[in-house]
């Protein structure tokens, strides 16, 4: 083989090579950005380490029709009488999306349920920022389920005692 034969592969080489210097020089992100990157997108801040809290789109006013609009009482939770304020904790993303939810504080189980549903059902957020930046930020929402005096419910009661 001589080296008009060798020249072809070694052009087709030489262009490989340049194209991947190329973009290894013009990439943005280097090795320690990237480890910089995921630390950032996994850091999960408090209210009170941010600047701007995260904000339900259209502010409380709009975020309480929502509950109120959505929330539905459910059917055995009224029927035996269960009240109390639920606790729902989640994370709002950096593009506002939701994640990660829990009952922070439970009441019963049906209540956590119906809490988390609705919850689930709100549109993105507008994110939370710490020195100019989005930011992942832990939010908890409460939610108060209360009887009103004209709702039906079954109070359990103690048993009668027999007589002897």
């Amino acid at each position: 083989m001589n080296f008009k034969e060798r020249k072809p592969f070694f052009i087709q080489m030489g262009t490989i090579v340049a194209i991947l210097v190329a973009f290894m020089a013009f990439n943005p992100v280097n090795a320690q950005d990237r480890e910089n990157v995921a630390e950032e997108d996994t850091t999960v801040y408090t209210k009170e380490e941010i600047d701007v809290l995260p904000e339900y789109p259209g502010g409380d006013e709009a975020r309480i029709k929502h509950l109120i609009n959505n929330l539905e009482y459910p059917k055995y939770a009224r029927e035996v009488g269960l009240e109390g304020r639920v606790e729902i904790g989640f994370i709002v993303e950096k593009d506002g999306s939701m994640s990660n939810f829990t009952a922070i504080k439970s009441v019963h189980p049906i209540l956590d349920e119906e809490s988390l549903r609705v919850i689930k059902l709100m549109p993105k957020w507008i994110p939370g920022k710490k020195d100019g930046k989005t930011v992942r930020v832990q939010w908890q929402i409460p939610i108060t389920f209360t009887l009103s005096d004209g709702d039906e419910r079954v109070i359990p009661q103690k048993g009668k005692k027999r007589k002897k």
